[in-house]
């Protein structure tokens, strides 16, 4: 990679382990200590792609755009400002590339009164990337749509078309929120557990944190809060040991024993208690939101999910919430929509498909997630998002590819027929 040793020592690692997100983070930041920002913009990119909330990453960005904007002011204004008569003071002058103190950038980043997000940094270096084209076109005539971006305006167009062809009419299927009845089931029927499937949906698939209560009970042997307050040691062997349940399997195993001192101390024992009675959203939000581990944004999918998906009732449910529920998740990443399975990013996708309410594809999607786009068994074929789906494009493309190789594959063995196992 060049001419410094550390440099190419963890580029070799980065090489042997490029799936671990860290190790780039720390070869960005050399390389931007080195003042090689493009090359650091690449390992960033990566980076945050494997891992969006890195901090590391996220700051080696911003100063890779910070650098690289001041480098496009000055090629724009080198491009743009009338000639100079050709002294040699000017000339040197118009020929010297600005320099940025990058301490003076990290101390910025630091006071900022809003960390860096990745979605905002990509749309930096989209601009960036563009202001450095030296062909810019004008104005009038934009570059054409990318492909991604012209997919999703579809995906969009499909929910609203399946809201607007009587949506209301279509009978729901059961909730489905992982590849596992039994794990369904529990959530369903256990309302500690779905209390813990909050709580563990942090910084993992929403799958495998609405699975972690039924793997968590059998490790246990149960799910009784009062007997997780009796024995609490107990929570953290059953979560550390492997597989482990969680990335962050200390703090989770505090949070459960928490949440089952808050249940048995304040609900009796009981978890039902918290969304009991027919309270208002608002009510069952500020309740769930006093369980360690869990903030705004779970607390409203929580009560997204009781509502539609567990029939409790609850009054006063806003209907943008609905963009946090498992089902709606499920079906923003399946069909490209989203990128990642993070809370805060749903949000923005269905915000951002329809600024005025935010729940324009929220609820359709929903419905899509309980009704086709399950968890297993999916109905692809009879799906309304079927033909603008990359999910069941690519899977019909595979499937079409594999069943013209196997009809033109022929066996070189003939085919024995053993007659005593006929």
């Amino acid at each position: 990679m060049g001419n410094d040793p550390l440099i190419d020592a963890i580029a070799d690692a980065v090489e042997r382990a490029p799936d671990v997100p860290v190790l780039r983070a720390h070869l960005a930041q050399l390389l931007v200590d080195k003042n090689r920002y493009a090359e650091a913009v690449t390992h960033c990119g990566v980076c945050l792609t494997q891992d969006p909330g890195n901090p590391l990453g996220l700051q080696m960005l911003e100063q890779c755009v910070v650098a690289l904007k001041g480098h496009a002011r000055w090629l724009e204004a080198k491009r743009t400002d009338p000639p100079q008569p050709p002294t040699a003071a000017k000339v040197s002058a118009a020929d010297r590339q600005p320099t940025v103190d990058f301490r003076e950038v990290r101390h910025a980043a630091a006071e900022a009164p809003t960390a860096p997000t990745f979605e905002r940094l990509s749309a930096d270096i989209d601009e960036l990337i563009w202001s450095l084209h030296p062909e810019k076109p004008a104005a009038a005539n934009p570059p054409p749509e990318p492909e991604a971006v012209a997919r999703r305006r579809q995906v969009v167009a499909a929910l609203v078309d399946f809201t607007e062809s009587g949506m209301d009419d279509v009978p729901l299927g059961s909730p489905g929120f992982t590849s596992s009845s039994d794990a369904d089931q529990l959530v369903l029927t256990n309302p500690f557990a779905f209390l813990v499937a909050v709580q563990f949906d942090q910084s993992v698939p929403a799958e495998r944190a609405w699975r972690a209560p039924h793997e968590l009970a059998l490790r246990l042997g149960h799910l009784d809060p009062r007997r997780i307050v009796e024995d609490r040691d107990s929570v953290r062997r059953a979560i550390t040991t492997p597989t482990s349940l969680h990335h962050f399997a200390d703090n989770m195993a505090a949070w459960i024993v928490a949440a089952a001192i808050v249940v048995v101390d304040q609900y009796d024992g009981d978890a039902a208690a918290i969304w009991r009675g027919n309270p208002t959203a608002r009510d069952v939000q500020e309740r769930l939101e006093s369980f360690p581990g869990i903030g705004e944004a779970k607390a409203a999918m929580a009560v997204q999910m009781l509502y539609r998906d567990c029939d409790v009732p609850i009054r006063d449910v806003p209907g943008s919430d609905a963009a946090y529920d498992v089902h709606v998740r499920r079906v923003l990443l399946r069909t490209g929509l989203a990128e990642a399975d993070e809370l805060d990013h749903m949000r923005e996708v269905v915000r951002s498909s329809d600024p005025t309410s935010g729940a324009g594809i929220a609820l359709p999607a929903w419905q899509v997630g309980r009704t086709w786009c399950r968890p297993r068994h999916q109905q692809c074929h009879s799906c309304p998002l079927a033909e603008v789906c990359q999910s069941y494009s690519g899977r019909t493309w595979a499937r079409a590819n594999l069943e013209g190789w196997l009809a033109q594959r022929k066996p070189s063995v003939p085919r024995i027929v053993d007659n005593d196992c006929a």
